[in-house]
């Protein structure tokens, strides 16, 4: 079986927004001297991804005029309909080797683009546990549909994505220093309660030193990129929900409600009050358990709460 197998009744014949797997093959193997070359542009639905892991042998991928290898334990992931193609122009020289699934869901084109914008399309690290046994258990969930519920099932396609985005997250911090990698660790939980004094001195080193460090890797200073997350988070909140201010202050990593009121206030001249009034009389108010919201729970929107709405 190969990703061609996904038939055009397959994929359209029910569009719900769940991340699901749609097909795909554990272990799928090709034998030295075989023909082996697919190409992206003319498959469909364009809304479906490949994550391909290679197990032995070794390939490559063209895309844009650009050739990149894709040996064993790298995975390799592509889009229905781009201009790209995967295998090898001639024969293959070794016995080829791979596991694959093909997925689709709201959400999911914007997420793996992201991706690969930031990590390339082939990915090192495939061997890791942890990815391998995601990877697993979505493919079984291809076999098991009659059994589980499509919740349940979205719900391995998203850890595997998760993996996916770890593994190459991964890959890259192997190769920072430890100021870089506690950079990127405040960059990536906005909303917690930082103290750039007090890390910097659990961490042995300097403030400034972090400071510079953070802006070199996300281009502004830490202080401008955790006030606009925080904002952005407070204003949303404001909008969806009716938790009191004390609390929205406190999962947006504001130390007092004063302190939000000035940041609300800045950002949009009204105060929060004002502002909840004006937005909650067009937008009708989300409801959220304050004993267990939390600053993970609450974090900005992403692609993954949009998969699941």
């Amino acid at each position: 079986m190969n990703p061609d197998s996904i038939t055009s009744h397959q994929a359209v014949s029910s569009r719900p927004v769940l991340w699901r797997g749609v097909a795909g093959l554990w272990n799928e193997r090709h034998p030295a001297g075989s023909r082996y070359l697919w190409s992206n542009a003319d498959r469909s639905p364009h809304d479906t991804w490949v994550i391909q892991r290679t197990r032995r042998g070794r390939i490559e991928f063209f895309q844009e005029k650009r050739t990149f290898a894709v040996s064993a334990g790298d995975v390799l992931y592509f889009r229905y309909g781009e201009n790209s193609s995967y295998g090898d122009r001639h024969r293959l020289a070794k016995a080829y080797g791979c596991d694959w699934i093909a997925v689709q869901g709201a959400g999911l084109d914007e997420h793996m683009a992201w991706l690969r914008q930031q990590h390339g399309s082939v990915i090192s690290g495939g061997s890791d546990p942890t990815f391998r046994d995601a990877l697993s258990k979505a493919i079984a969930t291809l076999d098991a549909r009659r059994q589980s519920t499509p919740v349940s099932r979205a719900a391995v396609v998203t850890r595997l994505i998760h993996g996916l985005a770890d593994l190459a997250e991964n890959h890259v911090a192997a190769g920072l220093t430890p100021t870089q990698r506690l950079a990127d660790r405040i960059a990536a939980e906005p909303l917690a309660p930082w103290s750039f004094k007090q890390i910097a001195v659990e961490h042995g080193v300097s403030r400034e030193h972090l400071c510079r460090t953070f802006r070199e890797r996300h281009g502004t200073p830490p202080h401008a990129f955790l006030t606009r997350a925080r904002r952005r988070r407070a204003l949303w909140m404001l909008r969806h929900t009716e938790l009191p201010l004390s609390r929205v202050a406190e999962l947006c990593g504001f130390e007092r409600t004063y302190t939000l009121a000035r940041h609300v206030r800045d950002e949009t001249g009204k105060s929060p009050a004002a502002f909840r009034a004006v937005h909650q009389r067009t937008t009708r108010p989300r409801a959220v358990n304050t004993k267990t919201a939390s600053t993970r729970s609450l974090g900005m929107p992403n692609q993954v709460a949009a998969a699941f709405r």
